[in-house]
């Protein structure tokens, strides 16, 4: 990971003459969550999630399709090879029936695959998010380790630069001494000033781990604020799946010819509930898989909870060797 430190003092103030260690220790300001979220192996990582997404909701279109094509031909085929010429109007009302009621099954079984197809599609967004948490999560470890090793470094730096400062001063002070007193007691000079020197570096260390601290304490809160973040947005996204999934029927309606849309088959009958979930009343009908071909990954990831549970027909099943036409 590359980070650009931009060095500014810890405290501002103007330093005396025996306050110069003040100055030299920087601050090293943190990254943002923010910042970090733009980091390169995070941004690779979300454009591989979008791709696969991607992929798999054209994978699941398609299956959806031939499937509802398979039926549509299958039903439209028989219905047509049943009637003969010189059938009786009751007669071909009852095939009429027998064609509805093959519809409620096929549509039935139609809604049940996209179900579980759509199951992927939700098990895929939560499993990106639980991605994004943990690369994010390493992103920070990996920033709080360069920072440390960074921070060991410039203190090493700073300890150099004020040996180098108190040497000088040694000799300036030294120098100066033994004009104002030529009888001056060397030994006694350096012990005083091995001591102004120890208390020094005391003074230097002591605002290094102040910095250190204050980096630790961003670096916690910023880890609590992206835990609040990725909560937040698995919620949202279990709320938007949860929602998607209620709008499956009406996705899959879609695909019911548009006279047996205009007809129903009857309030109570599974074709009917299909018919009432794009019908005006139920708000503006959906193009089909509008819902969620149209969605972007970075929205997905924003929203939250869905049920597992699969509806069942209350309509018994009926094989198309029972509704022969015959």
């Amino acid at each position: 990971m590359s980070c650009v430190f931009s060095l500014h003092p810890i405290v501002v103030q103007s330093p005396t003459e025996e306050d110069f260690i003040v100055p030299i220790v920087k601050d090293i300001p943190s990254l943002t969550l923010e910042e970090l979220n733009q980091h390169k192996n995070l941004t690779k990582l979300k454009k591989k999630q979008i791709k696969d997404f991607s992929e798999l909701q054209k994978k699941n279109q398609k299956k959806i399709q031939s499937e509802s094509q398979k039926k549509r031909t299958t039903i439209e085929k028989n219905f047509k090879r049943s009637i003969k010429k010189g059938d009786s109007q009751d007669k071909i009302g009852d095939l009429e029936k027998q064609k509805v009621q093959l519809w409620e099954q096929n549509m039935q079984e139609l809604l049940e695959l996209r179900q579980s197809l759509y199951m992927q599609e939700k098990q895929m967004q939560l499993q990106h998010l639980a991605e994004e948490r943990d690369k994010l999560k390493l992103t920070v470890t990996e920033f709080q380790e360069l920072h440390i090793k960074k921070l060991t470094d410039i203190c090493n730096k700073e300890k150099k630069e004020i040996q180098k400062i108190l040497e000088k001063k040694r000799i300036q002070n030294l120098i100066e001494a033994k004009k104002k007193d030529p009888g001056l007691i060397v030994p006694d000079f350096h012990k005083k000033h091995i001591n102004d020197s120890v208390e020094n570096i005391r003074k230097l260390e002591k605002l290094q781990n102040t910095r250190k601290e204050k980096f630790l304490q961003k670096i916690l809160e910023m880890t609590q604020q992206m835990e609040n973040l990725f909560t937040q947005r698995e919620s949202q996204l279990q709320e938007k799946l949860e929602e998607e999934y209620r709008q499956l029927p009406r996705e899959v309606s879609q695909h019911l010819p548009s006279d047996l849309q205009k007809k129903g088959a009857g309030m109570d009958s599974p074709l009917s509930a299909l018919s009432n979930h794009s019908s005006p009343t139920s708000g503006t009908p959906s193009n089909y898989f509008t819902p969620w071909s149209q969605r972007s990954l970075d929205k997905s990831m924003d929203n939250n909870q869905l049920h597992d549970s699969t509806s069942s027909s209350t309509t018994p099943a009926l094989s198309e060797s029972e509704l022969s036409f015959n």
